[in-house]
């Protein structure tokens, strides 16, 4: 028979392994955002990049 004391810590274990959990997803969901915020600014820079070169490759076909 399991005792109102170890029931108890039973709930406090499981309690604190979802809190250690939830905080793990946490960051991974942070790293998520931080990974995809990156490779947005470098699809910003991809495509500035590609604007300015066919900018300057019209220009040199118009001379």
């Amino acid at each position: 028979m399991v005792s109102l004391n170890d029931h108890e810590r039973l709930l406090e274990r499981r309690l604190a392994e979802a809190l250690s959990e939830a905080e793990q997803a946490r960051q991974a969901r942070q790293e998520a955002c931080n990974a995809a915020r990156k490779a947005y600014r470098e699809l910003e820079r991809c495509d500035s990049l590609a604007c300015a070169l066919t900018a300057r490759a019209l220009k040199e076909t118009d001379f």
